[in-house]
This record gives C-alpha cells, sequence and structure tokens, in this order.
C-alpha cells in the first residue's frame, strides 16, 4: 500500500519556511554587564555597642543580582534579586556636586545602607548608584540631598 499524500519531509520543510524569522528562537534582554566595587562599608542593622558599625566588604551588580561580600564574616553577605527591590537612593550633601555620603537599597521589608570606606568624597557610591538606574530603569531611584 502506497501513502498518496507529500512526502513528511515536504511538509516539514514548507511548515518551516512559513513560520516568521525569529518565532523559533526566544529573544531574551541582554543581562547588564557585572559591575564590582571595592571599598565600600555596609551599616550592621540594629543597635551596635561593641563592635564596628560599619562592615567592610565588596558589592557586585551581576547576574540580576546584588551581592555584598562581607570582608571578615562570611555569614553577613547579602544576596538581593534586582526583582525584590523597591527602591534604591543616593543621599548627597548641600547642591549639586556635593560629596554623596549614603547609598540606600530597599526592599519590602529592610533597608541596606552603604558608605565609601575611607570616605572619598562618594564617587563609588554615584557610580554604583547610575549602574543600578541604568542597567534597571524601572527600579525607582532617588537623590536625596
Amino acid at each position: 500500500m502506497r501513502f498518496a499524500g507529500p512526502p513528511v519531509l515536504a511538509l516539514v520543510a514548507l511548515l518551516a519556511a512559513a513560520a516568521p524569522p525569529g518565532a523559533a528562537q526566544e529573544t531574551q534582554p541582554a543581562a547588564p554587564a557585572p559591575f564590582r566595587w571595592e571599598g565600600l562599608a555596609r551599616r550592621n542593622a540594629g543597635l551596635v555597642l561593641l563592635r564596628s558599625r560599619w562592615d567592610p566588604g565588596v558589592l557586585e551588580l551581576r547576574d540580576d543580582l546584588v551581592r555584598w561580600a562581607d570582608r571578615v564574616n562570611a555569614g553577613k553577605n547579602l544576596v538581593l534579586p534586582v526583582r525584590r527591590l523597591t527602591g534604591h537612593a543616593i543621599r548627597c550633601r548641600g547642591a549639586a556636586g556635593a560629596p554623596c555620603t549614603e547609598w540606600r537599597l530597599s526592599t519590602k521589608n529592610e533597608t541596606y545602607v552603604f558608605r565609601e570606606v575611607p570616605p572619598a568624597g562618594g564617587e563609588a557610591l554615584r557610580r554604583v548608584f547610575d549602574a543600578l538606574r541604568g542597567a534597571y530603569p524601572d527600579v525607582p531611584a532617588d537623590e536625596e540631598r
């Protein structure tokens, strides 16, 4: 018994040619380039009496995550998905161009505060703020004066 219809391979080729270009491939937005800042410190939460209020470490923005690696205590490391962020703000003193002193990163339940160590005019904080604002424009950003 012989099959009376078109060959299966010809039918598959016809269907593939009829599909719009790129239909088989899903295009995903490109992830932003990774960023890394050293010389920052994260403020300890709560009342601090017998230890430093600020812990030095490294901040990274990579793979849709904000990562904080504490220089001394790995138990204080922080990994936040960008989708959990409700906003971020940079706090500067005085008029435009004045030194920035803190960068705040907020989630629904917590706010994390960072500063430069030693204080150096806030250039690194400004770069962190601008990098997050540029890479993720949907995360609300605020400049406090």
